[in-house]
């Protein structure tokens, strides 16, 4: 006896939607860079993050701030002269992964019309503090391992704004550098499907294509 292979077809196809979906939802991904090589430093961070894309953004043209309330996940690398800065034998001693309760600072400008988003630095208080805790009339003290913090710096005398970011790494400030201009950087990643769900979504199509061809025959 044929089997069926429209009524399977159909099955793997609507598992397939099944798993892409997730894929297809608000979940938007980052890839980050940092670097003070151009001032005079040898220190440099890379690391991803992703968040949730809140309703009231979906759709709009103007840009979209996001906090740490909206994120999902965050993960940086600190480096020194392109080496782990805690020693390569052990890389996740120079990674900070945020574990989802711990305090952080967050903030990040999304445009959905473009895909396009940068870190504010044009604001009165600390705009990022990555592992790193804000304590009034003492200071600023970082967490165990690295982190990173950025926060306004002011002017320059021509009126152009500059930041102030600053890098942990065993649990002290190794770098303070005045920067101006927008230093860290971030580039939308391109969500890829599963290879899996990718097989089984053309086996759908394959399926339905050749449950055709039996009919019309």
């Amino acid at each position: 006896m044929r089997p069926d292979l429209r009524r399977i077809s159909l099955v793997a196809l609507v598992a397939s939607v099944f798993f892409v979906a997730p894929t297809l939802a608000n979940e938007i991904t980052f890839d980050l860079t940092w670097s003070d090589e151009g001032n005079g430093g040898h220190y440099s961070m890379t690391g991803v993050f992703s968040f949730e894309l809140p309703s009231e953004c979906a759709g709009k043209a103007v840009p979209c701030p996001i906090d740490q309330t909206d994120l999902d996940a965050l993960v940086i690398d600190v480096l020194e002269n392109g080496q782990p800065v805690n020693g390569p034998t052990d890389p996740e001693l120079s990674r900070f992964t945020w574990d989802k309760t711990s305090p952080i600072v967050f903030n990040f400008s999304y445009s959905p019309s473009t895909g396009k988003g940068q870190f504010p630095y044009q604001q009165p208080e600390w705009t990022e503090l990555w592992n790193v805790t804000h304590i009034p009339n003492f200071g600023d003290v970082c967490g165990p391992g690295v982190g990173f913090a950025s926060e306004t710096g002011g002017t320059t005398p021509s009126g152009v704004p500059f930041v102030q970011q600053g890098l942990c790494v065993k649990g002290t400030f190794q770098d303070d550098s005045l920067i101006q201009g927008q230093q860290l950087a971030a580039t939308q990643s391109v969500s890829v499907p599963e290879p899996s769900t990718l097989g089984l979504f053309g086996i759908a199509l394959a399926g339905l294509g050749l449950s055709r061809r039996y009919k019309l025959r």
